[in-house]
């Protein structure tokens, strides 16, 4: 957004959880936790049905205009060699960039346990 015109730029527009997105230090592309593509529960309307069933999420990157997403890692795929196979699947928090661009640490819900991740790209 825009704070002198108020002109937005919506970065993402489905029924996912997108959060905690930050931008790279090149300030070329944004990188955030997302349920995109990970089937999953979404029935629940109220905080009591997310802890119950919480979301399951992969990193994401996109150009800064929104372009160009894809999926960075694929904890939550069965068929992925980095699939973890955890009861409960994978939830990722809030994260931060390294600033050459090529480490991420990452809070990782493992099945009920949260964990800090680091992630080399």
């Amino acid at each position: 957004m825009n704070l002198t015109t108020g002109d937005l730029a919506r970065l993402t527009n489905d029924n996912e959880w997108d959060e905690h997105a930050h931008i790279t230090p090149d300030d070329t592309r944004i990188i955030w936790p997302s349920s995109r593509d990970i089937p999953q529960n979404k029935g629940g309307t109220i905080l009591q049905d997310t802890l119950l069933s919480p979301p399951r999420m992969d990193l994401w990157i996109m150009n800064v205009d929104g372009s160009g997403k894809r999926r960075l890692t694929w904890f939550n795929k069965r068929e992925a060699p980095e699939y973890l196979g955890v009861r409960d699947g994978v939830g990722l928090g809030d994260l931060d960039i390294h600033p050459d661009g090529q480490r991420i640490i990452v809070k990782m819900r493992y099945g009920r346990k949260d964990i800090n991740v680091l992630i080399e790209l």
